[in-house]
């Protein structure tokens, strides 16, 4: 998973062709000076490239097993102090003598790591040769793990001696054969220290020891040095898509760039807070923003993009997840937790919670503060919004109002606070180059997925009611793993888009994109098939099915379309604005009938009688 480096004589490719990056142009595009031709352009940065071709199959950070992830750790904390400055050979010799390598292995290290660096680049390539875990039997292999994982790292810390005397007996049981103590040992130095520490004593224990936090806020020096992000409910209550009715308040989460105040990213969700939320804010901070504006629909520049330093959350340990903990470490991106019961050390974020909070008030829906300020204000009676409508309107303040706002505490707008930081500037060497972009943003985006796993049936895999089928998926029907269990494949699927899954295929180790099986079957995201559920579950239909589902999406989005037809057609029967509030007001004022007594005029003289339609759900299909 390559990143795009901007800085100056870096190599890119645009339309295949070999390029030299000469500078940057503005916040979004850079020179670049073709290596053979020498002639220059200013190109966007989402139109270049590390190589000529992107090909690479799209693989989950996650599927790299524990050990080879502590594996490549391990040899980035090797190179690190050579990483990026004038090394002499007898840097490189110290180096490998400490750690009791070779001098060629650190140079190849090195050579790898600078022209991809990421984490996953320094994994050991074993597969053209075999892993070393695949000379072991694949029993063998499976009872360490098991007793590594649910026997020795336990509070009760099982001593070494009594977990290999439990491996040894196990293997016997099993007639497999039973691995030297030497192979555990090195098993269980491959573990992270702190993954081990938090397992055997607990979390605080081993941040405690291990983690990077140093008792005190940092505060960021040039753009994307530390983010900060956290989650709020917006005072708010939105309505589903389909029936428009109140459906409760959106939680959001959000990044933001301390040195800038530049909102990196966001993602709104009716999901409480959680390491998914998170995973989908960072994966916005770290793309360009053109195409997300564009979709939109909406004119203005989100110039930020990258991936940060630090990034700052609060102190929950659901917050930060697998899949958040691996993207981050394949970056370089340390993770730093807010102390408890300290709220100051969020408290740039917590600011802009205050503002966003406080314009949405303005909003349909709103609830306000609190119970005083609300008033007889009916909230659920006035909803109107959905949190696609709401997330545009956010993305309008963020980019047209808040991102060009004079900021107090940095003395100018964050957008121009952070073109500044950006510009070049001889007193820190950390600013005046783009920041690199990360190639391929599906790789980052399928690992930040929630992830499932589900068996393959004849008919495909069934999730949440709802099958998926291809036919690629013919080969695992009634497959076995190595326990002599039902094969269940690993799935990842995403909450706005679920008509679609991407299944791991493990003979590949790629992921297979798989539709619905029903190809007719409308695109929904997983708030509408909730909404659909109640809208059976008020039916009293519980035994349902995804034919039932998909139907009654179908009648709900004709009820939408028949009301929109109907309000419609009131306002064409209506004046226009100005002319109605005209009329409005000579037709309410008071006059006199013929005992001399004063009477009002109907301010509506045509009434259109609809037939009122009910819905019902069909029959199942034959």
């Amino acid at each position: 998973m390559a990143k795009v480096d901007f800085s100056y004589g870096a190599t890119v490719y645009w339309d295949d062709e070999e390029y030299k990056v000469v500078g940057a142009d503005g916040l979004t595009k850079v020179n670049i000076k073709h290596t053979k031709y020498g002639n220059v352009a200013s190109i966007s940065i989402t139109e270049l490239s590390t190589k000529p071709h992107n090909d690479s199959p799209t693989i989950d950070l996650n599927d790299h097993t524990e050990n080879e992830w502590n594996t490549a750790k391990k040899r980035l904390e090797i190179i690190k102090p050579l990483v990026g400055i004038k090394r002499s050979e007898a840097d490189i010799k110290k180096i490998a003598d400490a750690n009791h390598i070779g001098q060629a292995t650190v140079y190849r290290w090195l050579s790898t790591f600078e022209s991809n660096p990421t984490l996953s680049a320094l994994i050991p390539q074993t597969k053209k040769r075999g892993p070393k875990e695949k000379r072991l039997h694949k029993d063998t292999n499976e009872i360490i793990d098991d007793f590594l994982e649910n026997y020795y790292l336990k509070k009760q810390k099982h001593s070494f001696k009594r977990t290999y005397m439990k491996i040894n007996q196990a293997c016997l049981h099993k007639n497999t054969p039973v691995p030297s103590e030497n192979t555990v040992r090195n098993r269980i130095k491959e573990i992270d220290p702190m993954y081990m520490l938090k397992r055997r004593e607990n979390y605080k224990t081993a941040l405690s020891q291990y983690g990077d936090f140093s008792g005190e806020f940092k505060n960021g020096n040039y753009p994307l040095d530390v983010y900060q992000i956290d989650h709020t409910p917006l005072d708010i209550i939105l309505v589903d898509d389909l029936r428009r009715l109140p459906i409760g308040r959106p939680y959001l989460t959000l990044a933001i760039d301390v040195y800038s105040r530049m909102v990196a990213g966001f993602f709104l969700s009716f999901q409480g807070p959680g390491f998914f939320n998170v995973g989908q804010c960072l994966y916005q901070c770290f793309l360009p923003k053109e195409r997300y504006l564009k979709k939109l629909h909406i004119e203005g520049e989100w110039p930020i993009y990258g991936t940060p330093r630090v990034i700052h959350v609060d102190n929950g340990a659901e917050l930060v997840g697998t899949e958040v903990q691996r993207v981050c470490e394949e970056y370089g991106i340390s993770i730093e937790k807010r102390p408890v019961a300290r709220p100051q050390f969020g408290g740039h974020v917590e600011r802009i919670f205050g503002t966003i909070n406080k314009e949405i008030h303005n909003l349909p829906g709103a609830t306000f503060s609190n119970v005083k300020e609300r008033g007889s204000y009916d909230s659920e009676k006035q909803a109107s919004l959905t949190i696609q409508e709401l997330e545009k309107w956010l993305t309008q303040y963020i980019v047209n109002i808040y991102h060009k706002t004079y900021h107090n505490g940095i003395e100018t707008t964050p957008l121009q606070r952070y073109q500044f930081g950006i510009e070049e500037d001889e007193n820190n060497p950390q600013v005046g180059i783009l920041p690199a972009m990360i190639e391929d943003d599906e790789h980052i985006r399928i690992s930040l997925l929630p992830t499932f796993y589900r068996t393959v049936q004849r008919n495909g895999i069934t999730l949440e009611d709802i099958t998926y089928y291809e036919d690629t998926l013919r080969r695992f029907v009634n497959r076995k793993d190595t326990n002599d269990q039902k094969l269940k494949l690993k799935i990842k699927r995403d909450p706005m888009d679920i008509s679609r899954i991407h299944v791991y295929d493990p003979n590949l180790n790629i992921y297979l994109e798989v539709p619905y099986r029903r190809m007719s079957a409308p695109a929904m995201n997983i708030w509408e098939l909730q909404a659909i559920k109640r809208f059976l579950a008020d039916q009293r239909k519980t035994n349902y099915d995804e034919n039932d589902i998909f139907r009654a999406y179908h009648n709900l989005e004709e009820i939408e379309k028949n009301a929109k037809r109907a309000t419609n057609s009131l306002r064409k029967q209506s004046p226009p604005s100005s002319a109605k509030k005209a009329s409005a007001i000579q037709e309410d004022t008071p006059t006199k009938d013929s005992n001399n007594q004063p009477v009002r005029k109907r301010s509506f003289g045509k009434i259109e009688i609809f037939d009122v339609v009910e819905y019902k759900a069909e029959g199942k299909d034959s």
